[in-house]
């Protein structure tokens, strides 16, 4: 999981972060899929190998460690295959928004047009993609 679904807020070190995390999205988002939670998280990897993110994002010349602005993210998710819709999550620090999460919403097999506001809240400017490895 540490691989395939990071959790960008802590390097891959910090296990109990990492943890953290899935519980939140098992929680928050899991219980209510109506699958166990070994499926859901099958399930989750599965629908991000067909709606790889980073792979759109990288055959647009993003990179991590690099700012770019925001319409440049949805240029590369729109032209996706397939298709989403999204939202996109920052952190500020010192003035710069930090990429933490890109929102999707999905059935049980694929990408979905969003019903209504998904949060985002990155504004119209530059947006770093961090890496991994990056702290902030």
């Amino acid at each position: 999981m540490i691989n395939n679904w990071p959790n960008l807020k802590f390097s891959n070190g910090h296990r109990d972060g990492q943890i953290k995390f899935w519980n939140h999205e098992w929680a928050r988002h899991g219980i209510c899929s109506g699958l166990h939670h070994r499926q859901y998280f099958e399930k989750a990897l599965e629908l991000k190998r067909k709606i790889n993110i980073f792979q759109a994002l990288r055959d647009y010349g993003i990179k991590p460690g690099d700012a770019y602005p925001r319409g440049r993210f949805e240029g590369a998710l729109q032209r996706s295959k397939p298709p989403i819709s999204f939202a996109m999550r920052c952190l500020d620090k010192n003035g710069i928004k930090i990429l933490i999460e890109i929102r999707v919403c999905t059935s049980k097999t694929h990408a979905i047009p969003c019903p209504g506001h998904l949060g985002d809240n990155c504004g119209r400017g530059d947006i770093k993609l961090v890496s991994k490895i990056e702290p902030f």
